[in-house]
Order: structure tokens, then C-alpha cells, then sequence
């Protein structure tokens, strides 16, 4: 985001002395020497504590192939050449007295690959630069105990090649014994945050078989149903809800139950789930057949809506407040279609729950807010959307942002009909390819 408010116009006296100068420009910090109307040497720029950007300027763009880049627990030192970040980036974390380097492979911005002691790291290990998850993430130790993050400390342990191995540990507060492989989390762990319970086995960082998700605040309000979780790879592949005598099979890699609006559940009448309950007509002691979902908001305001069940799970297409969705054993699955004074205005496309396929937003002034496409959850290609009154162009790769730029109102409608093009020819591509493999195999059978 500080890349995007480029080029940084700074206006220099002419003094014939050097000069320390601290300056702010819409809310970003700049600290830098001159001296005869140029600066000297580097200049920082900060937005409040979080984050900063050390690195030479060149006619009002970062031009450094050592530029430093601060956030919170992370230092990060690599090449930018104006909106370009790219090349080796090291990465140094410090927390307390821990401390871990990583490399960070970067093409044109896309994050390719993460490395520490020549381990490659799962890409999601980093979903954000404020969120590390250690639990991916081999745990490089000497002999001393040390805190690794707010979640993490270990406290007592044995280490094997710089490597912990079996250890105390705290996590979220709670005190249990791991064992590490090639520092690793490898092994029968519980994860309690307070607000649920998750359990089951790692092998070398990443979730495999059978897991059990208990959320907590559900089960106070006599939710029944326990959720468990098949992982292969870190990957969910097979889910199913249990309870006393019953067992649900639900073939559906999908876990993030509290996205887009999902209620991934199978009632039972008169169960609370979440701040919903059920009622209406069953079968096989699951809600079966036309009912009510009733939910408690804030200051006891009761609202119910009616919607069609299916072994327990919502299912079919329902139209709650001009909104149109389709339902697949609880998850949205299909088109979303919202209309305004019955004209439609925005239409979302759902796989299992997931964003998936071209997304058209707007408000209820039809104006633009949201234009692109989506692969299971995630932004690819191109997207337009509105924002602090201007309109913008991303560029997205596996729902990382490649590159940023504002375009004009005269150009959105252009702009939003080749994104959609595009997206039809590489739908028209797939079918072709699909097709031609069929064929092929087809051929093969017959020989």
C-alpha cells in the first residue's frame, strides 16, 4: 500500500548546509537528509507504528535494490523499482529473544516461494505480514526456551540439530507436550483459542486423517453435532458431523463455515446452532422439509426466516430480502442474485460455498463496486473495484495482489467488458481442452 501512493512529490529547500527533515504527506511520514536541494542517502517512510519503507527515491519513485521494509516483527531487505517488487527478499523475525530468517522468492510481485534453512515453507504458513503461523513452520531453537510469538512459547523441551524435538510448550494459554520432526509439528496436538477446540495429528507441519472441531460458544447454547475434518496434505477432503448413534458423510472439501453467508449444519428441530434455531418438520430425526430458521439478535430481536431442508442441511434456491441463493447441503452453491426495485444489480457465483466464477457487484445506485473473477475463495486476473471515490484495477494471482492502478469512469464499462471476455474465452478454452482429453481417451479404449 505505500507503493500505491507513488510518485512522492517532496519539495527540498536549497540550503547549503545538511539538514534533517521530517515531512508528512497524506498521512504518510518521510525522514530524510538533504542538503543543496537533493537528498542524501536513504529516505524512511512510515504510516503511524506499523510499517515502513527505507530506500533510496529517484525522481519521486523507489528505485533500491536493498530497500528495507519494517512491519511490526518482520524486517524484510530486497529490490522495488517503482511499483515492482521482485528478486530475493531476505526476511528476519524477532520476537522476545526468538529470531528466524527466511528468504522470500519474488517474481513481479507474486511470492513464489518461502525458505528458512533451506526448507521450503507452505505459502500459507504467511497469510498476512501480521499473521505467522508457527504450527507450518519448522521451529529452528538452540538450548534456550524462548516465546515465539503472542500464541507460542516454549518452555522446556529436548532439541535435536538446532531443531526442537519433543517440547513443553504454551499455546493460547494452555500447557501440552509436542513433538517436533526436523522442527516441524509432528504429532497428536489440541488447539483450544478460547472460542473452540481443534484436535488431531500432524505430520511434518501440515494436518492429516481424522480432525474434531468443537466451537465452544455453539456448544453452550446445547449444539450437539461435533464436526470432524479429513485432512490429507493439509487439505480438507471428506468431512462429517457426529453425535450420539448418527454419523452425517459430507464429501465436501470445505471448512470456513462462517464465510459468505454458508449454514453448513444439519438441524435437528429445536437445536441451536450458532444463534439459530430450527423448527419445522423432520425426518430421520434431521430437519426435512419446509421450516424455520429462527435467529436472536442483539436486545432479544427475534427474526425467522423459512427455508427448505434436505437430510438436515438447507438446500435448494431460496429468496430472503430481494436475495436469491442457491443452497447445496447448507453451502451456497450457484448463483447469488440481488435485485433492487426489481432490477438486478449484483450476481456472485458459488462452488461448495466458495466464491467461484465471474462476480458482478453494484450498489444500489447501479453503481460498480466489485467486477472479477474468483477460483474456489480466490481473486484471479483482473478485477475493478470502487474505492474512497475513485475507481480502481487490480491485478491478482492465487489471491495475491500483483499490481494496482486507478482508472478513469469513461473507461470502466471498456475495461469491465474485456475482463469479461476473457473470462468467457478461457471458459470456451477449458470446455475445448476437457473435450480433446475425453477424446483422446476415448481413442485409447478403442484401439
Amino acid at each position: 500500500n505505500l507503493l500505491d501512493q507513488q510518485p512522492f512529490i517532496l519539495q527540498i529547500e536549497d540550503s547549503t548546509t545538511e539538514k534533517d527533515e521530517f515531512v508528512e504527506i497524506n498521512g504518510l511520514l518521510f525522514k530524510y537528509k538533504h542538503k543543496n536541494g537533493e537528498i542524501i542517502g536513504k529516505v524512511r517512510i512510515s504510516r503511524g507504528t506499523a510499517e515502513s519503507i527505507t530506500a533510496n527515491i529517484i525522481n519521486g519513485y523507489i528505485v533500491d535494490d536493498k530497500a528495507t521494509f519494517n512491519s511490526d516483527f518482520l524486517v524484510f531487505e530486497g529490490k522495488i523499482s517503482r511499483f515492482v517488487i521482485d528478486g530475493l527478499w531476505k526476511c528476519y523475525y524477532h520476537y522476545c529473544d526468538y529470531k528466524q530468517d527466511f528468504i522470500f522468492q519474488i517474481n513481479k510481485n507474486y511470492v513464489e516461494q518461502i525458505s528458512t534453512e533451506g526448507i521450503i515453507v507452505d505459502l500459507t504458513a504467511f497469510s498476512s505480514l501480521d499473521r505467522i503461523d508457527f504450527l507450518k513452520i519448522p521451529i529452528i531453537l538452540g538450548d534456550e526456551m524462548v516465546q515465539i510469538n503472542n500464541s507460542l512459547i516454549i518452555n522446556e523441551g529436548e532439541f535435536k540439530d538446532g531443531y526442537a524435538h519433543t517440547v513443553s510448550v504454551r499455546y493460547g494459554g494452555n500447557s501440552q507436550i509436542w513433538t517436533f520432526k526436523n522442527g516441524f509439528l509432528d504429532g497428536q496436538i489440541s488447539l483450544n483459542s478460547g472460542y473452540s477446540i481443534e484436535s488431531g495429528l500432524y505430520k511434518e507441519g501440515k494436518r492429516s486423517g481424522w480432525w474434531t472441531y468443537k466451537n465452544l460458544s455453539e456448544f453452550q447454547m446445547q449444539q450437539r453435532k461435533t464436526l470432524q475434518l479429513y485432512y490429507v496434505n493439509d487439505q480438507v477432503l471428506r468431512q462429517k458431523f457426529v453425535w450420539p448413534g448418527h454419523s452425517i458423510s459430507v464429501n465436501v472439501g470445505y471448512f470456513e463455515n462462517n464465510d459468505n453467508g454458508n449454514i453448513f449444519y444439519p438441524f435437528s428441530d429445536g437445536e441451536l446452532y450458532r444463534k439459530l434455531k430450527y423448527k419445522g418438520p423432520m425426518q430421520n430425526g434431521l430437519a426435512h422439509g419446509r421450516g424455520l430458521l429462527i435467529e436472536t439478535l442483539p436486545f432479544n430481536h427475534i427474526i425467522e426466516k423459512k427455508y427448505s431442508f434436505k437430510n438436515g442441511f438447507v438446500s435448494g434456491k431460496h429468496t430472503i430480502n430481494d436475495i436469491t441463493y442457491d443452497y447445496q447441503i447448507g453451502l451456497k452453491h450457484g448463483q447469488k442474485i440481488e435485485k433492487y426495485e426489481g432490477k438486478v444489480v449484483s450476481q456472485f457465483c458459488y462452488n461448495k460455498g466458495l466464491l467461484h466464477g465471474l462476480c458482478k457487484g453494484q450498489n444500489q445506485q447501479s453503481k460498480p463496486f466489485i467486477f472479477g473473477e474468483y477460483k474456489f475463495g480466490q481473486k484471479q486476473g483482473y478485477f475493478t473495484t470502487y474505492e474512497k471515490s475513485c475507481y480502481k484495477l487490480y491485478l491478482y494471482k492465487n489471491n495475491q495482489r500483483i499490481s494496482k492502478r486507478s482508472i478513469e469512469i469513461s473507461l470502466l464499462e471498456t475495461v469491465n467488458n474485456n475482463i469479461e471476455r476473457n473470462y468467457h474465452q478461457k471458459q470456451l478454452k477449458n470446455k475445448y481442452e476437457t473435450c480433446k482429453k475425453r477424446r483422446q481417451q476415448l481413442q485409447k479404449l478403442m484401439a
